[in-house]
């Protein structure tokens, strides 16, 4: 018995009994039930749908929106000009949902515009795709000071750095998580894959850094928007750009003073 609720005798009749068998009748197998507590096909104790869309009614208000399995149908206390009236509210909430519908439509249409008239950037972390990193793929990976001093004393003064890395298969690979092996840090070799989540931002691709090189202002936009979340209740620090093939930034420069 589920928190003391009386049940209905559960001869193979009953536990056979399909959903919407006893709509408008009791309330048990209506499918008109929802929420609560259930067993097999049967609403043991809930509320009725119609009754919670419909609870500025002072009908609704007085007789409540519980029900429990063998609950009679509180819509049959009503008359044929009482359902006449609902029926005509609920006309007009198809028709506000419409009206809704075809606006939100209109909206759709007008980003699909927009994004057509967009650059390609690189995507905030939190909106990247499932398989937004794939085997083979060249990646940056960052690392800040603490695990410098600790993993790579050469690099110890430096405040962050990105790794060159190739996304290797993994946990979850393709489906939300990407994994990767350094190629300076042998114990992501021996030792790994390392990983994360695709919404990590400290794992871009070879192209968004050099993207972020090239385009310094939408980098600090960019850094911003991810130092502003957190990831498992600590907040990132993108403190620099450097990383291997720092040239790169000489070279943008250099490409933009002939532009």
């Amino acid at each position: 018995m589920f928190n003391d609720y009386k049940e209905p005798e559960w001869k193979a009749e009953n536990i056979n009994r399909k959903s919407g068998s006893t709509n408008f009748q009791t309330c048990g197998w209506c499918e008109h039930t929802s929420g609560g507590t259930c067993r097999y096909s049967c609403t043991i104790h809930g509320s009725c749908s119609y009754l919670d869309k419909m609870n500025y009614y002072d009908f609704v208000k007085n007789t409540g929106t519980e029900v429990f399995w063998d609950t009679k149908c509180k819509l049959l206390q009503l008359s044929k000009d009482d359902m006449k009236d609902w029926t005509t509210a609920w006309h007009y909430k198809i028709e506000e949902e419409r009206r809704s519908l075809r606006y939100r439509e209109k909206e759709r249409e007008d980003l699909i515009k927009l994004t057509e008239t967009m650059k390609q950037r690189p995507p905030l972390a939190e909106f990247r795709e499932s398989d937004f990193f794939k085997d083979g793929d060249k990646v940056r990976v960052y690392f800040n000071q603490a695990f410098l001093v600790k993993s790579c004393p050469d690099m110890k003064n430096k405040v962050g750095y990105w790794f060159k890395a190739t996304v290797v298969p993994g946990y979850r690979s393709g489906d939300g998580c990407v994994s990767y092996i350094i190629d300076l840090i042998e114990k992501s070799k021996t030792n790994g894959p390392w990983g994360s989540g695709n919404a990590v931002p400290q794992v871009i691709h070879e192209w968004e850094y050099e993207y972020f090189l090239k385009n310094p202002d939408f980098w600090q936009w960019w850094k911003k928007q991810a130092e502003a979340k957190s990831y498992n209740g600590d907040r990132l620090s993108l403190d620099t750009l450097e990383g291997e093939d720092i040239a790169l930034l000489n070279t943008s420069k250099e490409l933009e003073a002939k532009e």
